[in-house]
């Protein structure tokens, strides 16, 4: 047991890289026929019903106006927004093609808060909304690993130990019902797994006596093998690259989803960030040191130039930055931040994207704090802290809510926060 709960400690600190869940999953009681989605769609309208014509006769008007990207995929018009849509409100779709008219309403899901809860001994995932009492979604007998999400909020992926020693994913719906395999692995283990529900794809690191990094179709079909260990897999919200932590290398690897190709960037362990919600951008650090200290520089990939930037570098400030992120203002970042007066632990904070002002969020030196995921709309931010001062500290999950600028705890003895859209 000794063994188990040393070795979800190190996957806790790992992964360093909101106010309470103040709302609801149902539908406006005034239309109880009115779709949910996520607020990364997509809208999806079925042209069976009415045998609506190829996508090049169709006229789509969507109130409040957006801007979309319009996908056929077999039976179905699949409109993803280029941007989150507002938490909460109501869209409308107005479809004309030739003497067919149709008006479809969505209503924006408010998200829910998931995490491994009992990490250290019997680990299995919880969902927790609104005032709603937290509900278990799998049940695995405690042998979750780790888990990710589909952006249309529709699945949950997670990877359990399987009888050959290896480990395999799973996939169970939002509300812990539907469970299916979904990648088997035999005898080698499979973690880290990106979804990238757009193109159809998904990615993950496969170990054995050669690590691989593996993208492959929903069909199952291998489309992509890189020798590699990698970490921290995330495609792009368009679905159109892949970025990853090359072990090997010590890099942070972009992969164009369409021709396949990579650019490579020196970085390291927890540096990398996360994909503006526009995916014109990416944020990854590069350590370096000033003086005999570790300090860090700030980089953005950027799409259109398909090159990075320097952003700042934290000399002056003698601090580490781990994970930064964007914060959904965008003279501001979010990420990890070490100084030379919070010994092992790190903080969470604000940051200039000039670096030049600081704003802690967190000041709790005796704890760590890691895992920090925003919600779509920039309004909450969860994470999770473990003391390091306490022989057999649990960790917990807390969010950060960035209107009220109130932190509240909102699970125990709990790792690892994501937000369901």
């Amino acid at each position: 047991m000794r063994k188990i709960r040393l070795i979800y400690l190190l996957i806790l600190l790992l992964f360093s890289n909101v106010a309470c869940v103040n709302r609801t999953e149902s539908r406006p009681a005034e239309n109880p026929s009115i779709q949910m989605i996520s607020a990364w769609g997509p809208f999806v309208i079925e042209k069976n019903s009415e045998n609506l014509p190829n996508i090049d006769h169709i006229q789509v008007k969507i109130s409040p106006e957006i801007e979309f990207e319009i996908i056929d995929k077999d039976h179905d018009l699949f409109l993803y927004p280029e941007k989150p849509l507002k938490i909460g409100k109501i869209y409308t779709i107005d479809l004309t093609a030739e003497k067919t008219q149709r008006r479809e309403n969505f209503f924006i899901r408010i998200p829910c808060l998931l995490y491994i809860r009992d990490p250290l001994t019997h680990p299995e995932i919880w969902k927790k909304c609104e005032d709603h009492p937290a509900i278990r979604l799998t049940n695995t007998e405690g042998k979750v690993l780790d888990y990710s999400i589909s952006q249309d909020g529709e699945g949950i992926f997670y990877s359990i130990p399987n009888a050959e020693g290896g480990v395999d994913y799973w996939r169970v719906d939002r509300d812990g019902i539907a469970v299916e395999k979904i990648i088997g692995c035999g005898s080698s283990i499979c973690r880290n797994l990106a979804i990238n529900a757009r193109m159809e794809m998904f990615s993950y690191t496969k170990f054995g006596n050669n690590h691989q990094l593996i993208v492959e179709n929903k069909q199952g079909e291998q489309l992509l093998n890189i020798p590699c260990e990698a970490s921290s897999l995330e495609f792009s919200p368009d679905g159109n690259y892949l970025a990853f932590f090359n072990q090997n290398e010590s890099t942070i690897d972009i992969l164009n989803g369409i021709d396949f190709q990579i650019r490579s960037y020196l970085s390291g362990m927890e540096l990398k960030g996360t994909w503006s919600h526009d995916s014109k951008g990416l944020l990854f650090g590069l350590q370096e040191f000033w003086g005999g200290f570790p300090t860090t520089v700030i980089y953005e990939w950027q799409a259109s130039e398909g090159s990075p930037i320097e952003l700042f570098r934290t000399r002056e400030a003698e601090i580490e930055i781990y994970t930064p992120q964007y914060s959904g203002d965008e003279d501001w970042l979010l990420a990890g931040a070490r100084n030379r007066n919070s010994g092992f632990t790190k903080q969470i904070w604000l940051m200039k994207r000039d670096g030049s002002h600081y704003r802690k969020i967190t000041q709790d030196y005796p704890f760590h704090h890691s895992f920090f995921h925003w919600n779509s709309d920039y309004s909450q931010m969860a994470f999770q802290r473990i003391r390091l001062d306490v022989t057999d500290a649990n960790p917990e999950v807390l969010i950060w809510d960035s209107i009220d600028n109130k932190i509240i705890q909102i699970a125990q003895n709990a790792s690892m926060p994501i937000w369901l859209p």
